[in-house]
């Protein structure tokens, strides 16, 4: 293996670790984490150890843990009689600052989204 390999495995391999810190810790999405660590890691060992279906497994997995905690958290402001025009802009915020900033952009938007609503 090349030296840029194994270096991208160990990455792969410290972002799979965060991703499990994240299953404990609510600040970090570990799921998705975990499931683009290991696409990376198939993609680069030729899907010879991590099959398609796997990653097809742990795409649903993310996918759906990430809906969870979406509308966990959703529910939890609503039950704390939070407007529903802050809730508008909050989204709105989150998303526009995710395309345009990525995670940062998420965090911030979110927050500037719901002190505008």
């Amino acid at each position: 293996m090349s030296g840029l390999i194994i270096l991208l495995t160990i990455l792969c391999f410290l972002v799979i670790f965060v991703g499990l810190l994240g299953t404990i810790f609510p600040v970090l999405p570990g799921a998705p984490l975990i499931f683009v660590a290991a696409l990376i890691l198939a993609v680069l060992d030729n899907f010879q150890r991590i099959s398609v279906g796997t990653l097809i497994w742990l795409g649903v997995i993310a996918i759906v843990s990430y809906l969870i905690n979406f509308f966990w958290v959703a529910r939890g402001v609503k039950k704390n009689s939070t407007s529903n025009t802050g809730l508008l802009f909050s989204g709105i915020g989150a998303v526009v600052g995710f395309l345009v900033f990525n995670f940062i952009g998420l965090l911030v938007g979110l927050i500037f989204g719901f002190i505008v609503g």
